[in-house]
């Protein structure tokens, strides 16, 4: 039953992806920089969509034959040591991406003199995930 939703989501996202390019196709000439960012909105959507669903569906029936290998692979996956290094791991390039990396994305938004409100998006945007950050990590110190 699950794979059939999964099956419908690929189905989505691909149409998704298909409409966004036949938008951006169709379309001489958009005349607000918004539509480009819409069609490139929806094509990036749907390639998530149809990305994670596919991957699902690869798994699922290259193990269907073989429920041995699946059953090791979820006991794997579910094993509190790969869970802890998969946390640390994400852990880690978040802490990469909030710091070294958006600073540089920063400093050459500035130094290429885009839009203010280019940069402050962008800021916002940092300053959101380290006021998420802060707000889980207290969350987590009083849970435990």
């Amino acid at each position: 039953m699950r794979h059939k939703r999964t099956i419908s989501f690929s189905i989505i996202g691909l149409a998704l992806i298909v409409a966004g390019i036949a938008l951006a196709f169709t379309l001489k000439q958009p005349q607000k920089p918004l539509e480009k960012f819409l069609y490139v909105c929806i094509v990036i959507i749907g390639y998530l969509i149809f990305g994670h669903n596919l991957g699902k569906l690869i798994v699922h029936f290259s193990l269907k034959d073989n429920p041995e290998l699946l059953k090791s692979i979820e006991i794997e996956q579910n094993d509190e040591r790969n869970v802890m290094i998969h946390n640390m791991a994400t852990a880690k390039a978040f802490d990469i991406m909030t710091s070294y990396v958006n600073i540089a994305i920063l400093m050459l938004l500035t130094l290429m003199q885009s839009d203010i409100w280019i940069i402050l998006l962008f800021f916002t945007y940092n300053l959101l995930a380290i006021m998420l950050k802060v707000f889980y990590l207290i969350k987590y110190h009083r849970k435990m």
